[in-house]
C-alpha cells in the first residue's frame, strides 16, 4: 500500500512541475502577444507570428486542461 502511495505521490509531483513549466510558457506567451498587439496588423511579419503564437497559447491551454485533468 506504502509503495502505492508513494507511486502516486511521484507521479503527482512530475505532473504538477509539468503543469508548472506549461503555466510559465504559457506566461511568456501571452506577454509576446500583448507586445505584438500593441504594434498593430500593420507589420505583416509580425501578424504571421502573432498567428502561430496564438496557436501556440491555444496548444498551451489544451495540455494545461489535460495536465489538470489528470492531477484530480
Amino acid at each position: 500500500m506504502w509503495k502505492t502511495t508513494q507511486k502516486k505521490r511521484t507521479k503527482r509531483a512530475g505532473l504538477q512541475g509539468a503543469v508548472q513549466q506549461q503555466e510559465q510558457e504559457l506566461a511568456t506567451a501571452q506577454k509576446i502577444l500583448a507586445t505584438y498587439e500593441s504594434l498593430g496588423p500593420e507589420f505583416e511579419g509580425l501578424v504571421q507570428e502573432y498567428a502561430q503564437l496564438c496557436g501556440a497559447v491555444e496548444n498551451k491551454r489544451w495540455a494545461l486542461h489535460e495536465f489538470n485533468k489528470g492531477c484530480h
